[in-house]
């Protein structure tokens, strides 16, 4: 005999002696059966414990097992099989001998009950075939370890002879808690049925947000904004010179610009499908590779030789698609991460970017590096950051978990788009029309119109105009009942059209309000991205430059930053050699301040200490009263920050109003002005959408809004591209139709109000959310 028989052999022993066999099994049930009703008082007097080592040395210890209450009828308790054994830990007296532990437990619940018949015979049923299927698992798997040649087989065999004899749990042979009935007054049942009103203790706090995740997400959204703001300044110093410079290359580049934002159409929900799929590590990591792909483009045309409209046009809808994907994927990662915290991380998250933008834009003036390098650097340094240092701290510090399933009924691909064609043909020979006439009109504006005509024509858009997705609100129900009563009883005409009126306005609130938030983004990105480039280069020439563009950039943001940081609510933080804590809005309210002084006496009156401290003052003032503003007045004021467009104007074309104020600095302040509006406005008109849309229609709405916003700024960059180009329109020539443009934004908004019923009068009031 070899040494693997005796192998073998020796281990078939082992398992044999070791083994639970027929008679323990049945010592087990005599025990449990033996046992006597409780006294009046209702405790267990004496109980042994159950000394269980392992699952095989389980036989000897059942032998073992007495239960003695005295009183007990041997009826009230159901056998139950030795191995799966759980009683009740702590015991209920004291003066039980012990408690013990198991799989399955009796606790007392009442007088005199008794489990189903079912439930005995099945227990009774499982008792008498365990032993059989017991010895034939051991049989047939000591056959199979003797043929088994490699160690893997052996190993495989032996895992399957170990778990076969392994008892199954007695709550298998148990019937779902249904089949056993209402417990009698008394009595011992098995304690899972127990197990979900037993009393928990107090449960641990779980942070359910992602502490890495979100040091992941921030770091990465610094760097890759500093990025942005790089390749943002220096796209225009690109594509002027390579579209041939002076007028003609300034109207092409407000085609570029017109352009691109269209691509953000199809990038929205193509990033909300990649967002929702992927976990939020893929997601961003493909989000994250595409930017750094995408910013080598321009230096990669540039390197062949072939830098002109079209390859720039090809990169400004590459970039119009990227901004509107981060756009949904930045939102998506962000409310997963933060769990509960959502609001309090989203609050940071735009002071985040506000303050990045201020911070290198405006003080540390960022821009120089585009004039002291060549301007296709920030677009190689883009591509490095994001796609070695954000992609590597993206992989390994963002969680890989996939977003939560969600049941979608199966189509048909091919189908689908057949139905779509069918549905849009008409529309999709508008646009192409539309871009066919560009060769013509050399305007990117019936392009525009093209794709704001077939946003219209969509169902989601209808739906929005006929109010299939508003909130209903408590006022509309007063007007359907009170219209009811009026048209059942033949009530006043007038007082029929005035409530018909209101409950149109109420019905189509959400369309006016996108309308509306269009409008300011019409007024906002094209000044911005086309005409701020355009002055920066009239007034400082090709040297300083980009370092101008950049801290006008910044002055708006700052703008942003004096109104949010008054109105925005954050926790409660611990500083060092402070006392107690610290409410975090104040910290920021502190750092607005510093950043005016230094704004005050680095740039507008280099080295006046008395400016600095009164622009301290002034930016305190403005805080306390943009705190106390509500929405309703953001919106009907707008106008106001809007108007400040016209002090360089005034100081570019009015030597004597020049005497007064330079306009640089007239621009600065302008630019102040306006920021400080439009950062309010933009986020009273979020909330009034947000508080009048249902959660489960929100993407569908803000689908609606983003395809409004992308082809309003294609608007606005065609307009201006046209009054540049065509009309040979400088600068400060150039300035005069968007002093007027704006003129008639503030009289809309001064009247936005009036269309949107039931607007807030607060945001960012709640109270601050502790970590």
């Amino acid at each position: 005999m070899t040494w693997r028989a005796w192998l073998a052999a020796s281990l078939s022993s082992v398992i044999l002696l070791l083994s639970p066999g027929p008679e323990a099994l049945a010592g087990a049930a005599r025990a449990v059966s033996s046992a006597k009703a409780l006294p009046a008082s209702g405790t267990i007097q004496a109980v042994r414990r159950l000394d269980f080592v392992t699952g095989l040395s389980a036989a000897a210890s059942l032998g073992r097992l007495d239960l003695k209450a005295p009183g007990l009828a041997p009826s009230s308790l159901p056998r139950v099989s030795g191995l799966s054994a759980r009683p009740a830990a702590p015991a209920a007296s004291e003066s039980a001998a012990a408690s013990f532990s198991g799989e399955t437990s009796l606790v007392e619940v009442g007088p005199a009950a008794a489990l189903p018949e079912s439930l005995k015979a099945s227990v009774a049923e499982k008792d008498a075939s365990s032993a059989d299927s017991s010895l034939e698992t051991l049989k047939t798997g000591v056959e199979d370890l003797q043929e088994a040649q490699a160690p893997a087989q052996k190993e495989s065999v032996l895992h399957r002879i170990f778990s076969g004899l392994r008892r199954a749990p007695v709550e298998q042979a148990l019937p779902p808690e249904e089949g056993l009935g209402a417990a009698p007054a008394s009595g011992l049942v098995p304690a899972r049925v127990l197990e979900k009103a037993a009393p928990q203790g107090p449960a641990v706090p779980v942070p359910d947000y992602n502490k890495k995740g979100l040091w992941a997400f921030f770091i990465t959204n610094t760097l890759g904004r500093l990025c942005f703001i790089l390749t943002s300044i220096a796209y225009p110093f690109v594509a002027i010179p390579a579209l041939g410079g002076g007028l003609l290359g300034r109207g092409l580049l407000g085609t570029l610009l017109a352009l691109g934002p269209l691509a953000g159409i199809l990038g929205g929900p193509l990033s909300g499908i990649i967002a929702d799929r992927l976990s939020v590590r893929n997601s961003m990591v493909i989000n994250m590779v595409l930017r750094s792909v995408l910013s080598l483009v321009l230096p990669a045309f540039a390197w062949l030789g072939i830098l002109n409209f079209w390859t720039l046009l090809i990169a400004g809808v590459a970039n119009g698609f990227m901004l509107s994907s981060f756009a949904t994927t930045d939102g998506a990662t962000l409310r997963r991460l933060a769990g509960s915290l959502k609001e309090t991380f989203t609050a940071f998250s735009s002071l985040h970017y506000v303050g990045i933008q201020v911070l290198f834009g405006l003080v540390l003036g960022i821009g120089a590096i585009v004039d002291n390098f060549n301007p296709l650097m920030p677009f190689l340094l883009s591509a490095l950051v994001n796609g070695l240092i954000n992609v590597a701290l993206l992989w390994f510090f963002m969680p890989n978990d996939p977003p939560q399933a969600v049941n979608k009924p199966s189509f048909n691909l091919l189908g689908k788009a057949y139905g779509w064609l069918g549905k849009y043909w008409k529309e999709l020979l508008i646009v192409a029309g539309a871009v066919a006439s560009y060769v013509i009109v050399q305007s990117p504006l019936p392009i525009a119109a093209a794709f704001f005509y077939w946003v219209l024509r969509t169902d989601t858009a209808r739906n929005l105009r006929a109010g299939v997705y508003r909130e209903v609100s408590p006022r509309e129900k007063e007007i359907a009942e009170r219209l009811a009563e009026l048209e059942k009883s033949g009530g006043s005409e007038a007082e029929i059209r005035g409530l018909k009126a209101e409950a149109k306005k109420y019905q189509h609130r959400q369309f006016v309000t996108l309308f509306f938030h269009a409008v300011q983004a019409v007024l906002t990105f094209p000044l911005q991205n086309y005409a701020l480039p355009l002055m920066a280069l009239a007034l400082v020439g090709a040297t300083g430059k980009a370092l101008l563009l950049g801290q006008l950039l910044g002055a708006i943001f700052f703008g942003n930053l004096v109104s949010v940081a008054s109105r925005i609510r954050l926790p409660e933080i611990k500083l060092p050699f402070i006392r107690g804590k610290v409410a975090g809005q104040r910290i920021v309210q502190a750092g607005v301040l510093v950043l005016a002084a230094a704004l005050v006496f680095v740039i507008l009156v280099p080295g006046s200490f008395l400016a600095a401290a009164a622009a301290v003052a002034v930016a305190a003032g403005l805080m306390w009263a943009t705190g106390h503003i509500s929405n309703r007045d953001w919106i009907k004021f707008l106008g106001l920050g809007l108007a400040g467009i016209w002090l360089p104007y005034l100081a570019w074309t009015m030597p004597a109003f020049a005497a007064i104020m330079s306009v640089k600095t007239a621009l600065f302040l302008s630019l102040l002005l306006y920021g400080m509006f439009t950062g309010p406005a933009t986020v009273s008109f979020n909330a009034y959408l947000q508080a009048n849309t249902p959660k489960e229609d929100m993407g569908k709405v803000y689908g609606v809004g983003s395809s409004f916003f992308n082809t309003f700024n294609s608007f606005g960059y065609g307009l201006l591209a046209l009054a540049a180009g065509q009309f040979a329109l400088g600068f400060p020539a150039l300035l005069l139709p968007i002093c007027i443009a704006f003129t008639i934004g503030g009289l809309l908004f001064w009247l936005a109000p009036r269309h949107m019923p039931g607007l807030p009068d607060s945001v960012l009031k709640k109270p601050p959310t502790t970590f």
